[in-house]
């Protein structure tokens, strides 16, 4: 049986786009997964380890890596794969794969760390396509068509007849984050927004809120005003349900605030019309930024200020699109194996 391991820096998104992955090799071949939690001591410590890794190609044992990040004691038995996604996880990453002398997979951009530490990288873009060491693939997740369907199917069966028979649109809201700040009007034009479009397209909103979502959102979300336009509103910080694939899979279109890569990430392979929104204040970062262009370039994304929200047309929203094929994580997972002979 194949051994995977995931050295996790503790945030969902990361740790997600690893676990799809392993799921698709695990599909694909007996595989026992697991989790190294990982957290760096000081965040000066990754320049310093960058420097490091660029000057020496052979690093040290181990226990030098403790200087450095809090590990779990002991470390966990040999894995066949290490798998991992997120900056402060490469190092880690390449560190074990070394020490174990296994084949390794990083998620992303390796962050100025030669290439040459890694079996091989995944990545959403087509520019490394002449480089066998890089996989070109949509960004790892563990959301499926079938997922949402399924979960769907589950919600619409616990609500009222005239829900099923309703028109929806899912909107994901997140909240300040990098550089995006959201304020106090632009939680108004989004109430604005999300009345003016539901009276124009005769749809109703099915909406789930955020860890960061403020509470100057929240009141505006629940203004009485609002009601006859939304069929579902989970205020995340007093709603523990777990209906967010079931938003998914319910609305016809998705919109997502421009803040959270990974809840872009999750609306996009639902494989609907998507529309990321932002704040007067957007500035996004580097990463961010290239994921937003790909998923245009795509045909999957349509990019709007909230305050444009409330000029949708019909063919906004019918057009402009193109249907992609699913994620293909299988593809990945059967590359990887093919093409580490060491892990198969």
């Amino acid at each position: 049986m194949l051994r995977i391991l995931i050295p996790s820096d503790g945030k969902p998104g990361h740790y997600k786009k690893s676990a799809a992955i392993a799921g698709a090799i695990a599909a694909a071949q007996p595989a026992d997964v697991s989790f190294l939690n990982v957290r760096m001591r000081l965040a000066l410590f990754h320049d310093i380890l960058r420097r490091h890794f660029r000057r020496h190609r052979q690093l040290p044992g181990p226990r030098w890596l403790r200087l450095f990040y809090r590990l779990p004691e002991p470390l966990p038995a040999p894995p066949g794969l290490i798998i991992s996604s997120g900056g402060k996880t490469t190092f880690v990453n390449a560190w074990l794969a070394q020490h174990y002398g296994c084949p390794n997979v990083f998620i992303g951009d390796t962050r100025g760390i030669s290439d040459e530490y890694f079996s091989r990288i995944v990545v959403h873009d087509a520019s490394h396509d002449r480089d066998p060491r890089f996989i070109s693939s949509l960004i790892p997740t563990e959301i499926t068509l079938e997922l949402l369907e399924r979960a769907a199917e589950a919600y619409t069966t616990t609500r009222e007849p005239a829900f099923r028979s309703r028109r929806h649109w899912t909107l994901l809201i997140g909240g300040d984050s990098g550089g995006y700040r959201f304020r106090q009007a632009d939680w108004e034009a989004l109430g604005a927004a999300i009345r003016e479009l539901g009276e124009r397209h005769g749809i109703r909103w099915l909406i789930t809120t955020s860890r960061r979502t403020s509470r100057a959102a929240d009141a505006v979300l629940q203004n009485p005003e609002l009601t006859p336009y939304i069929d579902e509103l989970q205020i995340y910080r007093t709603d523990p349900r777990r209906i967010y694939n079931a938003l998914l899979g319910c609305g016809e279109a998705i919109f997502c605030t421009e803040d959270s890569g990974t809840m872009l990430t999750e609306a996009a392979a639902a494989n609907k019309p998507l529309f990321s929104i932002r704040p007067r204040v957007a500035a996004a970062t580097p990463a961010l930024r290239d994921l937003l262009q790909f998923y245009e370039s795509q045909g999957r994304l349509k990019r709007l200020a909230i305050a444009e929200m409330s000029l949708l047309q019909t063919d906004d929203v019918s057009q402009g699109f193109r249907k992609q094929p699913d994620q293909g994580l299988s593809a990945v997972g059967a590359r990887i194996l093919e093409t580490l002979p060491a892990a198969a």
